[in-house]
């Protein structure tokens, strides 16, 4: 069964969707070909990378034009939701956001609690 037949048509505009499995299951691969479609269809892609591992190599592989994408490396969500605000203001541009991974982000306050702090 094809992909789009198994999600009744393909990705949705202005939906969020989650790809979740095992690790090396192969989301990150599958992620960067569905940014390497949205490229073709306008939209600007914005990475955001909590585990460190974008590799332009890699993403270039998938299909995607890497020479103007957008790429946030972080964990704290407060930090990264001041660097999308700026992106989300624009509801006229049309983009694609890759977090890979939620997993790893957090919340400022937890980072305080692990170093000894209060939150």
């Amino acid at each position: 069964m094809g992909l789009n037949r198994a999600l009744g048509g393909g990705f949705y505009t202005g939906a969020t969707h989650l790809l979740w499995g095992t690790p090396s299951a192969g989301k990150t691969t599958m992620a960067y070909h569905v940014m390497a479609n949205a490229q073709k269809m306008g939209y600007r892609r914005v990475v955001v990378d909590s585990e460190y591992s974008y590799n332009d190599e890699y993403a270039e592989k998938c299909g995607i034009d890497t020479s103007d994408i957008v790429l946030m490396q972080g964990t704290v969500v407060e930090d990264l939701i001041k660097n999308l605000i700026g992106y989300l203001e624009h509801p006229v541009e049309k983009h694609i956001f890759l977090f890979d991974s939620l997993t790893n982000i957090i919340k400022e306050e937890f980072y305080a609690k692990a170093e000894g702090g209060k939150a």
